[in-house]
C-alpha cells in the first residue's frame, strides 16, 4: 500500500478543565450528559463476533480467473466458495473418503470395502431371485417368461401394469 505525502493532524483532546468552556462560535462548549461507553471484550459486540482467521493460497492465475467467473456465475464470493469447502471438510470430517469424492468426484474411486458391499448387495438380489424361482418348483409352478414381455424396459412395464390396473377398477375400457 503506498504512503501518503500528506501529513494527518491529530483530533486535539482537550482536558477536562478546557472541556467545559466554549471555544468559538457555534462549538459545542460543554461535554454530553451521557457517559460514553468504551467497548470491552465482554461488550455485547465482541460476544457476539466470531474469532477471524485468514487463509492463503497459491494458485494458477488462469485458474484463479476461471474460476472466479464460474464462482460469479453461481453468485458466490470466492470467500463464500472457500467458507462452504471448510464447512464440506468439517461435516466429513470423520469420513475422509466422502470428503475426497465431495471435491474431486471424477478421481474418486471405489475403495476395497466399497466394491465389496457392492458385490455383496449384488450376490443377494441373485440369491434372492434364486430363493423365489425354487419357491415356485417346490409348488410345481411353471414359471414360463412371456417373450412380449422380456424386451420391455422398467417405464414400459410398469404403464402396461397401471394400464391393466385401470381396466380392472372400470377406469378405462
Amino acid at each position: 500500500m503506498a504512503r501518503s505525502s500528506v501529513a494527518m493532524k491529530k483530533p486535539v483532546r482537550r482536558s477536562a478543565a478546557n472541556a467545559n468552556t466554549k471555544t468559538k462560535a457555534g462549538s459545542r462548549g460543554t461535554r454530553s450528559s451521557r457517559p460514553v461507553r468504551a467497548q470491552t471484550e465482554h461488550s455485547a459486540k465482541a460476544k457476539h463476533k466470531p474469532a477471524q482467521a485468514q487463509v492463503n493460497a497459491r494458485i494458477d492465475a488462469d485458474l484463479k480467473a476461471t474460476g472466479d467467473a464460474a464462482l460469479a456465475a453461481a453468485g458466490l464470493t470466492p470467500t463464500q466458495a472457500v467458507r462452504m469447502l471448510w464447512s464440506l471438510a468439517v461435516r466429513y470430517q470423520s469420513e475422509p473418503e466422502r470428503l475426497r469424492a465431495a471435491l474431486d468426484p471424477d478421481a474418486a474411486e471405489p475403495t476395497p470395502d466399497e466394491l465389496a458391499e457392492r458385490q455383496r448387495k449384488v450376490e443377494a438380489v441373485r440369491r434372492g431371485s434364486n430363493l423365489m424361482m425354487e419357491f415356485f418348483k417346490e409348488r410345481g409352478v411353471e414359471l414360463k417368461p412371456d417373450p412380449e414381455l422380456q424386451n420391455l424396459s422398467d417405464r414400459e412395464y410398469f404403464d402396461l401394469l397401471r394400464e391393466e390396473h385401470f381396466r380392472e377398477k372400470g377406469y378405462i375400457q
